[in-house]
């Protein structure tokens, strides 16, 4: 009407000219809060993506499985490799921090006690003039040759915890310190107790002769045994021999000690005090049959050159690519990348792992990032449920992505004329896949590749969201195999996981000890992982019963589509983000 339009004009004239009078005058500038930095705003991203949606937004939002690939994925291939190289190369500086600091610190430790009861023990001769002054022995001074033992035997127990679970080199530097210093202490008791007693053999008695005679007996052992463990083939079996070696060597030397007392009985014609050897002998032999005792030295040593686990686990993930550099591990892994089309495969193609040159023909080279997932499984399971496993999972993702996945599976990727080679370049290989598949089954977590392979996923930079659960559940035997995958969980430990070969185990297990000191920090870590991807019995039971996903309907196929974290047609678990 004319009435509201009359009215209505002046209003609108009123904030125009007010609007003007303000942008003509100079208004103070707001006062901003400081850019966030970009590792947080990354961090607020991935957490907002990986929240469940609300019903307002749930439609409108980007799917989250997009978002989180978009941060986690990095789509300049190149700064993802010199990422990787950086962390690789971090790895290998921790590992040698903490090789060179365990080892110069056992080293240095051992000298000190040895100098400590040279020392003593040659001040203490110099009080006690005389080759029979052990006729002249007190009681405290006995306990006093006691404490020095603990010194002397002590070094020899440092000095064997130097070399690292997987450096043979210096565990072969170490045995032969230690058969010369065995064969030097044996020399100084025969000059204490036998000066010359290859001259005055008529004048020696039985226990005189069986004194002797162990004593070159269990040094001529020794050095036998010494040589037969530098010969073995890797660390891990060297050292066991080594420690075996002591404990033989302790052994006897308990045994002679006995015989001296009784000796020195016969020859001083009195009872005086003896065998103050003993208790430190025992304590080196209690070390030597003990490995938990001396992992737990150990692991207390490597502790303290390195507390922070996150740089323990990059420097196992650096042992496992061995003596190479960074930049040559990523040229040779550029070289030997590999992939292969899941439709490609065949039921006869997983049931064993008979190698077959025909499959890695069928294989292509793959760009950096360009797999779409690393396949990781047991051999050891059931082939039927494997397959049935793989080929629904296959489904759901070509319905999710709109192509077929090229994935990295060993028996068509891995060359079977230079295996060693593909196997130093696994962590590259992991990290050049943009999921990683696990297909549990049984044996899964009593195979120690598959492990490590886990391990390696994660801490190679990918995120927990990325590991992608598929159970393998014989069939009509389903509960028997979440009891037996339950149980396996509850009591997880590394050192009980089997492998292909002693030397294959030796060798990953020397990388963990090397990196963690001990089996009980890479176990807490491993089942870490496997709590941050909420895996659980419910969730196995589950994922094996949903049925194939173009039986769901739309609604729930548009959920998954959305980004919920629900794994590849999961029906509801929190495992993994959809691609």
């Amino acid at each position: 009407s004319a009435a509201s339009g009359s009215t209505a004009a002046p209003a609108a004239a009123a904030r125009i000219r007010s609007f003007g009078a303000s942008a003509g005058r100079a208004t103070p500038a707001p006062i901003l809060p400081p850019p966030l930095p970009v590792r947080r705003r990354r961090a607020m991203l991935i957490a907002s993506a990986s929240r469940p949606p609300t019903r307002t937004w749930q439609r409108t939002r980007r799917p989250a499985a997009i978002l989180s690939a978009t941060l986690l994925v990095p789509k300049d291939p190149e700064a993802a490799e010199e990422r990787l190289r950086r962390q690789i190369e971090n790895g290998k500086d921790t590992l040698s921090r903490i090789r060179w600091g365990v080892g110069v610190g056992a080293l240095a430790f051992a000298v000190s006690l040895g100098v400590v009861s040279g020392v003593a023990w040659a001040n203490f001769k110099n009080e006690l003039p005389g080759h029979h002054y052990l006729c002249r022995l007190t009681f405290d001074q006995a306990f006093y040759l006691g404490i020095l033992a603990f010194f002397w035997y002590g070094k020899v127990v440092v000095l064997c915890l130097a070399p690292m679970a997987d450096d043979i080199r210096v565990t072969r530097a170490v045995v032969l310190a230690y058969l010369f210093l065995c064969c030097l202490q044996e020399i100084g008791w025969m000059d204490v107790f036998y000066p010359h007693p290859w001259r005055d053999w008529e004048k020696l008695n039985a226990l005189n002769i069986l004194t002797v005679s162990l004593t070159w007996g269990k040094t001529l052992i020794l050095a036998v045994y010494a040589v037969w463990a530098m010969a073995r083939p890797s660390a891990a079996s060297m050292q066991r021999a080594m420690w075996r070696a002591v404990a033989l060597w302790v052994a006897l030397s308990i045994v002679r000690a006995i015989a001296d007392w009784c000796t020195q009985v016969v020859h001083c014609g009195k009872m005086v005090p003896g065998c103050y050897t003993v208790p430190a002998q025992l304590m080196v032999l209690a070390m030597a049959l003990l490995g938990r005792w001396r992992k737990g030295m150990q692991a207390a040593l490597n502790r303290a050159f390195e507390s922070q686990s996150s740089r323990r686990a990059a420097a196992g993930v650096a042992g496992l690519v061995g003596n190479s550099s960074a930049r040559e591990a990523l040229m040779l892994a550029g070289a030997r990348f590999r992939s292969i089309r899941l439709e490609q495969l065949e039921f006869e193609d997983i049931r064993d792992n008979t190698p077959a040159p025909r499959l890695f023909g069928m294989s292509q080279p793959e760009r950096f990032l360009g797999c779409d997932a690393f396949v990781s499984h047991s051999w050891h399971d059931d082939p039927d449920a494997k397959w049935a496993s793989l080929q629904r999972w296959r489904r759901r993702y070509i319905q999710l992505s709109s192509h077929e996945p090229a994935i990295w599976f060993d028996k068509c990727c891995i060359d079977q004329r230079n295996i060693e080679a593909d196997l130093r370049c696994l962590p590259i290989f992991l990290s050049g896949c943009k999921y990683m598949v696990v297909f549990c089954g049984r044996t899964y977590l009593k195979r120690l590749w598959c492990i490590m392979e886990l391990f390696t996923f994660v801490h190679i930079g990918r995120s927990v969201d990325r590991i992608i659960f598929e159970p393998l559940l014989r069939a009509g035997h389903e509960e028997d195999d979440l009891d037996e995958l339950e149980e396996t969980f509850q009591t997880f430990d590394a050192t009980l996981c089997d492998c292909f070969s002693r030397q294959d185990k030796d060798r990953l297990l020397g990388i963990i000890e090397a990196a963690f000191g001990d089996m009980a920090s890479f176990n807490h870590i491993v089942k870490t992982i496997f709590y941050k991807a909420r895996w659980s019995r419910r969730m196995m039971k589950k994922k094996s019963t949903s049925p194939d996903l173009p039986a769901r309907s739309k609604k729930e196929s548009r959920r998954e589509s959305n980004g919920i974290r629900s794994g590849i047609g999961s029906g509801g678990s929190s495992v993994a983000l959809a691609p």
